[in-house]
C-alpha cells in the first residue's frame, strides 16, 4: 500500500503530465487555463473555472459513464437473458471509447 506522500507525489506526477498534455494540444483550453494560472488563487474567479474549465471536462465524461448504465438498467431488463450479456458488452464499450 502506498503512503501519503507517494500517492500524493503520483497524483501531482499525474496532474502534471495532463496539463502538459492539455497545453500542447488545444489552443482554446490552453487559453483558459493560461488564464486561470494568470488570476492567481486571490483573484480566482470561481464561476469561470467551473463554467469555461471543469464543465467541459465534467460533461462528456459523465455522459461515458451514466449512458452504459441508463443502457443496462432502463432499457434491456426484458430481454431475458440477453440482459446479462449486454450489460457486459455496454459496460466494455464503455471502458473502450
Amino acid at each position: 500500500m502506498l503512503s501519503f506522500v507517494q500517492e500524493w507525489a503520483l497524483g501531482l506526477l499525474h496532474t502534471k503530465c495532463m496539463c502538459g498534455a492539455i497545453w500542447l494540444t488545444n489552443i482554446s483550453f490552453k487559453i483558459k487555463l493560461d488564464r486561470v494560472y494568470q488570476d492567481g488563487l486571490r483573484n480566482l474567479n470561481l464561476a469561470f473555472v467551473i463554467k469555461e474549465v471543469a464543465w467541459p471536462v465534467i460533461a462528456p465524461l459523465s455522459l461515458i459513464i451514466t449512458v452504459p448504465y441508463v443502457l443496462c438498467i432502463g432499457l434491456l431488463p426484458g430481454l431475458g437473458e440477453w440482459d446479462c450479456q449486454l450489460c457486459r458488452l455496454c459496460a466494455a464499450a464503455s471502458i473502450l471509447h
